[in-house]
């Protein structure tokens, strides 16, 4: 530093060392890699150790920006996706690491229907799909002949020669199955007079 006055005194010079100390280094500790149940959601935690002073924190989803506290709940990813948090101290040190999120193998969603149906002539049937297993909502869509017939997990049918009834269902965790019901007139009972 230099020192002047307005008084034409000659300029005092002086110099003085600052030690900046050496300061433990910021450790991180993360929720390990995570799957998640379908549909549920889970909470990544970062922990730290060393550094100076308080912390900051942001964690980003493929440069977006999902959170700024140690704690980020997280929904389950069916593809996996990378959090990645990072931490600063009040030296402006950051220091980043990841955590690998996907989703478990959901329940397995399993269809079982009415067998094949023998109908008495001019009568009529209910078909059912039964289904157990699978996540969230489950779906139901029964088709004829490329036409949509039904919504629901039951659809009345008449009696027919021969026709295949195609039902489709889903659930919320992306599992879909299929299984076809073949409808026939069954024999008349003879007339009796």
């Amino acid at each position: 530093v230099t020192v002047s006055d307005s008084c034409w005194a000659l300029d005092v010079t002086d110099s003085a060392w600052v030690t900046i100390p050496d300061y433990v280094p910021m450790i991180l500790s993360l929720t390990p890699d995570t799957a998640i149940p379908c549909l549920g959601t889970a909470e990544l935690e970062v922990e730290v150790e060393g550094g100076v002073g308080l912390y900051g924190y942001e964690w980003t989803l493929e440069d977006a920006v999902q959170g700024t506290d140690p704690t980020l709940e997280v929904p389950a990813a069916p593809v996996p996706v990378y959090y990645v948090v990072s931490v600063t101290d009040e030296c402006e040190r950051t220091v980043s690491d990841s955590v690998l999120v996907s989703q478990a193998p959901p329940v397995p969603l399993v269809l079982l229907v009415t067998p094949d149906t023998a109908i008495a002539c001019l009568g009529s049937a209910e078909l059912e799909a039964e289904v157990t297993g699978g996540g969230g909502v489950i779906s139901y869509e029964w088709t004829h002949v490329g036409e949509v017939v039904g919504t629901t997990p039951t659809i009345t049918v008449q009696a027919a020669e021969f026709e295949v009834y195609t039902v489709e269902v889903s659930d919320q965790c992306g599992q879909v199955q299929t299984a076809n019901v073949e409808v026939t007139t069954g024999p008349t009972p003879p007339l009796v007079l």
